[in-house]
């Protein structure tokens, strides 16, 4: 998944950030000193893969999921206010607007929103993810079957030895 599509898109779409969105490998390794808040991080999530659907060629579909983290200033929620959470709600709006829908290839299917969840509320500061997914078509053409069969010599012509079948259902012999 190309994450810069994302990026893009939270740049341009979700002014709430002023353009303070970027790419983070995993949670675990966030900013030891974030950037001025709001701020989002986008990283990947799991990829995970259906059984393999032809007999003949290859066709399976992937899923791959990625999260928006999202940082806010959460002084309000520490003093007991609403405003922190009540941003969420904007916040969510935002995101969806600018990727609920969205294909990040041109023939490919629309990004989802999967869910939320609070990753932690310390320094001042309220982490929280929007998870989303999209699916994925892995075709015969994007395989090394496909090249293999490529690569082998036209079809022309096939010998059969046929020994028919006779009235009494066994082969005749002939």
């Amino acid at each position: 998944m190309k994450l810069s599509l994302i990026i893009g898109a939270l740049r341009e779409r979700c002014p709430f950030f002023s353009g303070r969105v970027n790419a983070l490998a995993a949670w675990k390794y966030r900013p030891s000193t974030f950037p001025a808040l709001p701020a989002a991080f986008v990283m990947l999530a799991e990829e995970t893969a259906a059984a393999q659907r032809s007999a003949t060629d290859y066709w399976q579909t992937v899923t791959e999921a990625f999260a928006v983290v999202v940082a806010l200033d959460a002084a309000s929620a520490i003093n007991g206010e609403e405003t922190a959470f009540d941003s969420l709600e904007a916040v969510k709006a935002q995101l969806w607007k600018a990727l609920s829908g969205m294909r990040w290839e041109e023939d490919g299917h629309i990004i989802v929103y999967t869910g939320a969840r609070m990753l932690e509320m310390e320094e001042g500061r309220l982490c929280y993810q929007f998870d989303f997914a999209c699916d994925r078509e892995i075709h015969e053409e994007m395989t090394r079957q496909h090249e293999e069969l490529a690569a082998l010599d036209t079809f022309h012509q096939m010998a059969i030895d046929l020994d028919p079948i006779a009235a009494d259902g066994r082969p005749d012999g002939n």
